[in-house]
Formats: C-alpha cells, structure tokens, sequence
C-alpha cells in the first residue's frame, strides 16, 4: 500500500478489486502493490510493506478461510457417506432383483422396450440399476 505524493494517472486495480475500469489517482491518494499505472508517472511514499501489504492480507484470509471446516460442512460429511452407500445399494439390489428373480416372476416385463428388441433380462437389469442412481443422484 502507499501513498500517491506527485503526479496524476490511471491505475488498474482488477487485480485486486474485479473492477475491469481503470481508477484515477493523484496527489494523498492510495495505491495497492500489484496494480498497474496506464497513464503518467506517480511519486508514491509506502505506508506499507511485507506481511501488512493488502496481498499478504487476502492470501491470510483465503488460507484462513481454507484451513478451518465450517459446522454446516461437518454435517454434511456425516450424512453423505451413508447416503452414497445405502444408493449403491439399492442400485445393486435392483440390479440383483430384475436379473435373478424379476423377470421370473413378471415374465411379460421383458415384451417392453427397456429390455431391448430380444428381451434381454441383462440389458433390463442394468438399466433399472442406473436409474435408481441417478433418480436418487437428481433428488
């Protein structure tokens, strides 16, 4: 950070800000390091450096922001894991189901189209085991 002590110019502060307009700066104005001068010279005075510099101070805050798991993310994590794992397992019943003993029992389910032109029992049972993935993904 410092200090603008002479001089009148246009400085790109996107890096820093996301404002895509260059700023105008001139004599007791600040200026950020890492900002680009488009226009005329600046004589600057800094009033910051190092660790206190505005960069050192995002990059704290991301690696703050990074380093600590929010309560709601804790939450999240606990419910997950048994959810994908009970999915996967109905996905495998069904699959097991409609292979082993579906088609036994509901014969005239392999005269439909999702079992493909030769009624194949595989192709049936694949395709239910899917879509109750990604029925239950969507959900």
């Amino acid at each position: 950070m410092g200090r603008v002590l002479t001089g009148r110019s246009v400085v790109d502060e996107s890096m820093l800000t996301g404002e895509s307009l260059p700023v105008f700066k001139e004599k007791e104005l600040t200026v950020s390091a890492g900002t680009i001068n488009w226009d005329g010279p600046l004589r600057i005075e800094a009033t910051s450096t190092g660790s206190n510099s505005m960069i050192s101070k995002i990059v704290r805050m991301v690696e703050d922001a990074q380093g600590h798991e929010a309560p709601i993310q804790r939450l999240a994590d606990s419910i997950a894991g048994p959810f994908v794992y009970t999915i996967m397992t109905l996905s495998a019943t069904t699959f097991a189901f409609w292979y082993y003993i579906g088609t036994h029992i509901f014969p005239d389910v392999l005269l439909n189209d999702i079992a493909g032109p030769d009624g194949d029992s595989l192709l049936l049972s694949l395709k239910l085991a899917v879509d109750v993935l990604v029925c239950m993904v969507n959900k």
